[in-house]
């Protein structure tokens, strides 16, 4: 689902306001503290995942100094939900190519006129 986001605010603001690492040390806790409070182990990982890719990716782009914080805060965004689109990604490609593969096997002397 798409949310707004809103713990991520104190991420970048601690992120311009201190150093990497302490946006690092932040992100984990609050991701594993919200995990067992509203998710499990499977939500954990995925938003670990996508909470370090989205801080390494908006740490590149803040030394770069070419982007705005709105900038760096939009490619973190995008970067938090990544891995969980990814890995959504190819479980359903899978499974669609392979359904796809057998459609087509049993198809494949039929004519469509």
């Amino acid at each position: 689902g798409i949310k707004l986001g809103l713990a991520n605010l104190i991420i970048v603001i601690v992120l311009y306001k201190t150093d990497w690492q302490e946006a690092l040390l932040l992100s984990v806790v609050r991701i594993v503290l919200a995990g067992f409070i509203f998710g499990n182990l499977f939500s954990i990982v995925y938003s670990l995942a996508g909470g370090i890719l989205s801080l390494a990716v908006m740490t590149l782009l803040k030394k770069s100094d070419r982007f705005s914080v709105t900038g760096i805060s939009m490619a973190g965004g995008v970067g938090y939900y990544l891995p969980v689109l990814l890995i959504a990604g190819l479980i359903t490609g899978a499974v669609i190519g392979a359904v796809a593969g057998e459609v087509l096997k049993r198809i494949r002397n039929l004519s469509f006129q």
